[in-house]
């Protein structure tokens, strides 16, 4: 029995995110299938339970909907626009940049090398965009600098730097590592439900 459209999007697997190759392989088992009925399919991945599958199927309706990727979007708003980026356009470059970060630097990066306002908003960035696990865990690395929470400043922060907060940031690593496909689902999410803010440029080359 052949594969339903929305058996194709949940069967994905490959780590690599790409619209087009996803649209290609529900093309070539329904070549009749109409955009609505894509649509409608990648949208109830996306959805969840989060997986490669969702963060791919997320992907792929961003693309639907004539949206480039909303993170290269974001970037060139924080990094080469003379313009403040918006709110949502922040949100989304920041959770892009505060995991690709944590990925290479774990979490204690947060804390000792983040400046004050990717600091200040290193939990509100995945309760807005809707990325709630990823929010507890770092929930969860605050906890690691005892009740009081750590400390507003940087400096004061560092204290701790080889006290008993960095092995207990060290053991959340992976807890937070395995949040990514949550993170790219949301993020691509949040970019459709504030279209109007991930609108690149009529010039504009992807940063």
């Amino acid at each position: 029995m052949a594969l339903t459209l929305r058996e194709i999007v949940e069967s994905w697997d490959k780590d690599t995110v790409d619209a087009s190759e996803m649209l290609s392989s529900i093309r070539n088992v329904y070549p009749n299938a109409s955009d609505d009925e894509i649509r409608e399919a990648v949208e109830t991945v996306a959805r969840g339970p989060f997986s490669p599958a969702s963060s791919c199927a997320a992907t792929t309706l961003s693309h639907l909907h004539g949206l480039d990727d909303p993170f290269d979007t974001a970037s060139y708003w924080y990094n080469a626009s003379e313009e403040e980026p918006t709110d949502p356009q922040w949100l989304v470059f920041c959770a892009s940049y505060t995991y690709g970060w944590i990925i290479n630097s774990g979490l204690s990066a947060c804390y000792y090398e983040f400046d004050a306002q990717q600091y200040g908003d290193r939990i509100r960035v995945f309760e807005v965009i809707g990325a709630t696990k990823a929010a507890e865990v770092m929930r969860e690395a605050d906890r690691a600098f005892g009740k009081a929470g750590p400390p507003p400043v940087v400096e004061d922060r560092s204290s701790f730097y080889s006290d008993d907060a960095v092995p207990l940031l060290e053991a959340l690593n992976q807890k937070f590592w395995d949040c990514g496909d949550e993170i790219a689902t949301r993020s691509h999410l949040y970019a459709l439900e504030n279209v109007t803010h991930f609108t690149p440029p009529r010039k504009w080359e992807p940063y």
